[in-house]
């Protein structure tokens, strides 16, 4: 506690005689740290002198650093009675009562020590710290102003001011509030991590790390910034230095659930649910009825192929947060692959495409009569997914529907070459009964088995093309592959790779020409493919970029090995078959078990095991392409 400088009270108690030393005595334990010690001379004095105002006041304080907070600040008020115009005891009674959770208490203390002494700094940086608590974002920005124009070198009230800013949704004032930080204290953990994390939400993931990294050099044993730290490096596909960081973070604070959360999502980035299984359940045993750590509980399960067992654990999860959406898409995701379409749809609506969804989209139940109605269905999702789900589409029209659509650009001639619907124009758009989204299709429309795919036709011209490509490099038959598609993530989005040399050997032994269909292939690994396989391939990867001409080309193809992208959906609406190479745990629409699926019948599916392990899958693979295909010559 700072000497009082404020003018002498009347209505204070003067100190006992020979209370003096022991006051000294008290401020000594106190400056030492040893607060109970402080706190037990000033009792033994208030036995003697209940009303000595000094004491009291030296009284409070020793409690509050010993984390006494209510007991402070009953001390701190009964001094303030006594002596009402001394400045520090208010703001010291305002920071006691902010301690014990009486923020609204603390403003009117801090207040009144303001009042005053008005060039107090500290009681107007606590004053923001209690308008913060309360909410007041845009008071305790002003606090924090008034406390830098008494105090232009406080790098707290810098760093606060910032936060109550990011509040405000002022996020290009708060950064630069927390770069002039740094800019005079460079060492700054609380500006790099709230720096951090504006330029975190920007996208900025680089940015992010370089702030994180200068955190954790800043307080090398603090497990919130290297937990932080971690969750980025993930973010930037550097998922086994995140898990490294990550757990640091839990050896340093083993019973943090944000901490093991945040693990067990690095884990099954790395395809290890279940390392991930026992981190995800002991922050739920730290912290029970916490509906995100169940719904990520229930993403490892998914992950190890117990479906039963995680949509056990999404119910929980839905129980005490109805409106969780990554609990309710993870429980469709699991029903759509068990077969359960029912009682799956009407959870899909929960995906991440329509987190935004406006009132404008209807996605309840339709009416079984839409005679004389106009049904406008718009896209959602990414181009696999769209055509996926439009093979729905036509049983609006079978209800007498007129049917608009309002496709992603590259599949509008498509669809309107289709005759499944008449690509949407904004004139008639506006005078449409229902405006839909094509994904919620199933479930609006009470589908409870898998329709056929929809048909697309190819252009002739494109047709042409493709012939000519496929016959400069040699005689059918052609075989294309796709080795990885999707991006890699911690939760609902499939990351989807099978063994691209493994893949190439299994075509090596057969006398087919290979056409490479990769979409943003890495450098060198076509080359590498071709290396594999033993002879030249076609790189046609880049029309992965030109959906028309990849329409006609999958036509051409006498076969087709990959793992599932858009150009299975484009062969499925061509009538053509591909052999799916299914990394588990498996996308729904493959279903959870099977050689087949009822979305794509005839289309094979070799299975990853769960452990991870595909010799079987290869295996199989390869005795099928020899029964299809001519042995290759040596």
């Amino acid at each position: 506690m700072a000497r009082h400088a404020g003018r002498p009270n009347r209505n204070a108690r003067p100190t006992a005689p020979g209370a003096q030393p022991a006051l000294a005595r008290a401020m000594t334990a106190l400056q030492a740290g040893r607060f109970d010690e402080a706190a037990a001379v000033c009792t033994e004095l208030l036995a003697r002198t209940p009303r000595d105002s000094k004491a009291l006041h030296l009284f409070g304080v020793a409690l509050l650093k010993a984390g006494r907070t209510a007991e402070a600040a009953d001390a701190l008020e009964r001094a303030a009675r006594i002596e009402p115009t001394n400045a520090e005891l208010y703001a010291n009674l305002g920071a006691a009562q902010r301690a014990a959770g009486h923020p609204a208490k603390a403003v009117a203390s801090l207040k009144r020590a303001i009042a005053l002494r008005p060039a107090f700094a500290p009681a107007r940086f606590n004053l923001g710290n209690a308008l913060g608590d309360l909410g007041r974002h845009e008071e305790a920005a002003a606090a924090y102003r008034d406390t830098l124009a008494l105090d232009s070198g406080h790098a707290g009230a810098r760093n606060n001011l910032g936060l109550a800013l990011v509040a405000l949704g002022r996020s290009d004032e708060a950064e630069a509030m927390f770069r002039s930080s740094l800019a005079t204290h460079p060492g700054q953990r609380d500006a790099n991590l709230s720096l951090a994390r504006i330029l975190r939400r920007r996208g900025d993931l680089a940015g992010a790390l370089a702030c994180l990294d200068a955190a954790c050099a800043a307080a090398p044993g603090d497990p919130g910034s290297q937990s932080e730290r971690g969750v980025v490096l993930v973010e930037l596909d550097r998922a086994a230095e995140g898990v490294a960081a990550l757990e640091q973070a839990v050896a340093v604070a083993p019973d943090q659930p944000d901490f093991r959360i945040n693990l067990g999502s690095a884990l099954c980035t790395l395809g290890d649910a279940a390392a991930a299984l026992p981190h995800f359940e002991r922050a739920d045993a730290l912290a029970p009825g916490n509906a995100e750590t169940l719904a990520n509980l229930g993403h490892a399960l998914k992950q190890l192929g117990r479906s039963h067992d995680a949509v056990g654990t999404y119910d929980r999860a839905l129980a005490i947060d109805d409106g969780n959406r990554e609990a309710r898409f993870g429980r469709a995701f699991c029903r759509l692959l068990d077969g359960d379409f029912a009682n799956a749809w009407p959870d899909y609506r929960a995906r991440e495409s329509m987190a935004n969804a406006g009132p404008e989209l209807w996605r309840a139940p339709l009416p079984h009569d839409l005679t004389t109605r106009r049904v406008l269905v718009q896209h959602d999702q990414g181009i696999g997914d769209e055509i996926f789900f439009l093979r729905f589409m036509p049983a609006l029209a079978a209800r007498g529907a007129e049917v608009l659509y309002r496709p992603d650009p590259r599949l509008g001639p498509m669809i309107a070459r289709s005759g499944i619907a008449v690509v949407e124009d904004s004139a008639a758009a506006g005078r449409c009964d229902y405006t839909v989204s094509v994904g919620d299709l199933p479930y609006i429309l009470g589908s409870t088995a898998p329709p056929p795919s929809i048909a697309l036709t190819p252009l002739a011209g494109r047709v042409a093309d493709a012939e000519a490509r496929l016959a400069a490099f040699g005689p059918p038959p052609y075989v294309g592959v796709t080795w990885r598609a999707g991006t890699r993530n911690t939760k609902n989005v499939l990351y989807k790779e099978s063994p691209a040399a493994r893949l190439a050997a299994s075509l090596g032994g057969i006398d087919a020409r290979v056409v490479v269909l990769q979409r943003q292939p890495k450098p060198g690994e076509t080359a590498d493919f071709a290396g594999a396989l033993g002879r030249p391939v076609l790189d046609l990867s880049v029309l992965n970029d030109d959906l028309e001409a990849m329409l006609a080309l999958v036509g051409l193809l006498d076969d087709q090995i990959c793992v599932s992208n858009t150009n299975v959906h484009l062969a499925a609406a061509h009538g053509r078959t591909c052999r799916i190479l299914l990394p588990h745990p498996p996308e729904f629409r493959w279903m959870a078990a099977g050689t087949e699926s009822p979305w794509f019948p005839g289309m094979h599916i070799y299975r990853q095991a769960p452990d991870g392990g595909w010799d079987t899958a290869f295996a199989a693979l390869g005795r099928d392409l020899v029964a299809a295909f001519a042995p290759r010559l040596t």
